[in-house]
């Protein structure tokens, strides 16, 4: 529940940006100051990402000028496995496991027309819950909390020029915006106690460069 209204707010931060233009100064060719209509660069992201196992991922991510910021959640819900409980073996049930990240990450964003190319590096704060049943049939609920240094390399195809906004990919809507969706890949994992990698497709909308 508390991963959908993260997903929800990523989209719903996403739309307020909708036509948010901000205004600035440029000098012409005749030494006169003009005003330009610009946007920030950010953009929401929800990915579905595969894995040792599978796993859903959003992030806010703000860019200045090179300078990529992201603030990401991780989720996963794992498979089955045997492990070795000490002092008496068990079979976790990873089915009914979970992981969870939160994490702030730095990195530099290139972009070309309507391409762009991202790898970025930081710091989460991450909690495995576990849930087993031990040989002699009782159940054992354990939470472990880890600090965690996470990483992604996304690759990202978006808009290269304004164009009206189309509702459901169909319905055109309001004056041309360079605010739009993106489809691209993502791969990111992390360096902890449970390490991870994983890597699949990613959906963006938001202002993906400076139009």
């Amino acid at each position: 529940m508390k991963i959908l209204i993260v997903i929800i707010a990523l989209i719903a931060s996403a739309f307020c940006l909708y036509a948010q233009d901000t205004i600035q100064s440029k000098i012409d060719t005749n030494g006169l100051k003009i005003q330009v209509n610009t946007n920030p660069i950010i953009f929401a992201d929800l990915g579905f990402l595969a894995g040792r196992d599978v796993m859903l991922s959003s992030s806010i991510n703000y860019q200045y000028k090179r300078n990529l910021f992201i603030l990401r959640g991780i989720a996963t819900k794992g498979g089955t496995e045997r492990v070795d409980m000490l002092p008496t073996p068990a079979v976790v049930l990873k089915n009914n496991s979970t992981m969870r990240e939160v994490a702030l990450l730095y990195g530099q964003r290139f972009i070309k027309n309507g391409v762009s190319f991202s790898a970025s590096l930081g710091i989460s704060s991450n909690s495995a819950h576990t849930f087993y049943k031990t040989p002699l049939g009782a159940y054992a609920n354990v939470t472990n909390y880890y600090v965690g240094m996470p990483y992604e390399f996304t690759f990202m195809w978006f808009r290269s020029k304004k164009r009206p906004f189309k509702l459901l990919f169909l319905i055109p809507v309001g004056k041309p915006s360079g605010f739009g969706p993106s489809l691209g890949l993502k791969f990111a994992g992390s360096i902890s106690k449970y390490s991870f990698f994983s890597g699949g497709l990613v959906y963006g909308i938001g202002y993906h460069k400076a139009y």
